[in-house]
């Protein structure tokens, strides 16, 4: 019998074979490697696919948008990764030339798989885990494969999960950005760039700045808009009059609007000087820097400003048309670096929140409010919910709900929590008649 007892207690103790239903879940990777990948690189991916395989399953287990989920995730990476990018592709183009290429991408995407599977800490969210199988396939020996069975700290998810759902994806919408460009030369004239006048170059620069903006901002703004004078001149009496709110209609005309507007003006300013210039090898030097700010026009306020770092290139004068388009690529260029962030600055400004009240019934105790709360904002993390107690009394409660969104959407997330657990003996019941929720002991099995 003692001996019986010993077995059951090692078995129990043994890593890998204490899973049940609740606490252990099963998961499945796959990768496909590319020859030069190192079996520690590739064992890594493998896990990270699978633990986002689990971490999905937690998702749906727990009732929570996991769709939502993993696209705030991915579309965040790709924020947090784009200036990176750039800088990278910099690099390998000052390193090997026009035929960077190759290398680039070879480097880029295992930068880019190193980053993502540790991004946000998501395997922090892993609490133990053991791999039951791993291999490749027969057929195709480049499919990597793994299954795994892990399990989830709750409470890591919880966090991760409002993090990501009230983070930049679902915050602010403007309806339009001007992009206003200055350029200033010294030391040159415009024929020194190639072109007869300045609008042959900066027009080109300006309209690739539009489209990397609809490209990479869709979800933030509506439309982008390049200024001409008359739009420049508006915005610029815009700025200097902070007392009331206006708005640009189809007309370019300003109008007055008691509510303010969601509009945005990226003013960027292009410095490029002449440093030198050599007739018999037919070269100029030239040395291109500036800055940027944008403003919100609804609050008056500076979203976001940089300087650019200054560059310094040697061009052949041969081929003038070669050379203006040169230049012109250097000056598009520029700015992005400093520009990426604004996916993630443009998320963080802050949005108008509604609120309401809602009562509680069938509480043991004000400590309830806490259990309450931190389902709520679990859940509701895509309204951005939040709870407060307005007024506490025995077993009853009135809390202040705050949230994003319309009503429609508010009762569709109080109806979403009907049946959900609170704790081990008690489920909520939600009342759209009387607006309440009341805790209801759940069924004895």
């Amino acid at each position: 019998m003692k001996h019986k007892i010993l077995v059951m207690i090692i078995l129990l103790c043994s890593p890998g074979l204490t899973y049940g239903a609740d606490s252990f879940l099963r998961g499945k990777g796959r990768f496909l490697s590319v020859e030069g990948d190192a079996l520690s690189f590739i064992k890594k991916q493998l896990l990270y696919k699978a633990f986002r395989n689990v971490i999905d399953k937690k998702l749906k287990l727990h009732g929570l948008d996991n769709k939502l989920f993993w696209q705030n995730f991915d579309t965040s990476f790709e924020a947090y990764m784009a200036p990176i990018e750039i800088n990278m592709k910099e690099r390998f183009e000052e390193k090997f030339g026009k035929k960077y290429g190759v290398k680039f991408n070879k480097a880029l995407r295992l930068k880019k798989l190193k980053l993502k599977s540790t991004f946000k800490n998501i395997t922090r969210v892993i609490s133990s885990y053991s791999i039951k199988k791993m291999g490749r396939s027969l057929q195709y020996p480049n499919s990597r494969y793994i299954n795994i069975i892990a399990k989830v700290d709750s409470k890591l998810l919880n966090k991760l999960y409002y993090r990501l759902l009230a983070s930049p994806e679902q915050n602010r919408y403007f309806s339009k950005m001007y992009i206003q460009a200055e350029f200033q030369i010294n030391n040159m004239d415009w024929t020194d760039l190639g072109v007869e006048a300045s609008e042959d170059l900066t027009s080109v620069v300006k309209e690739h700045w539009k489209k990397w903006a609809q490209e990479n901002l869709s979800m933030y703004i509506g439309e982008v808009i390049v200024t001409d004078q008359k739009i420049e001149q508006l915005t610029q009496n815009y700025a200097d009059l902070q007392e009331k709110s206006y708005f640009f209609n189809d007309q370019n005309s300003l109008e007055e609007d008691s509510n303010g507007v969601d509009t945005l003006w990226l003013k960027v300013d292009i410095k490029v000087e002449k440093l030198a210039s050599n007739q018999l090898l037919q070269t100029r030097d030239f040395a291109i820097s500036g800055g940027f700010f944008l403003l919100d026009f609804s609050t008056s306020k500076i979203v976001a400003h940089d300087d650019f770092k200054p560059r310094v290139h040697k061009y052949s004068t041969l081929n003038l048309h070669k050379l203006s388009s040169n230049v012109a690529s250097e000056m598009y260029r520029l700015p992005l670096l400093a520009l990426s962030p604004l996916k993630t600055k443009l998320g963080l400004l802050p949005i108008d929140l509604s609120n309401t009240e809602i009562f509680v019934e069938n509480m043991k105790n004000i400590y309830d409010t806490d259990l309450l709360n931190t389902l709520m904002q679990t859940k509701g993390a895509h309204i951005r919910c939040h709870t407060s107690v307005v007024k506490y009394n025995m077993n009853q409660a009135k809390i202040n709900l705050t949230y994003r969104g319309s009503s429609e959407d508010l009762h569709k997330f109080l109806l979403s929590l009907d049946g959900l657990k609170l704790d081990d003996s008690r489920r909520l019941t939600f009342n759209p008649d009387t607006f309440s929720i009341s805790l209801e002991k759940t069924a004895k099995k």
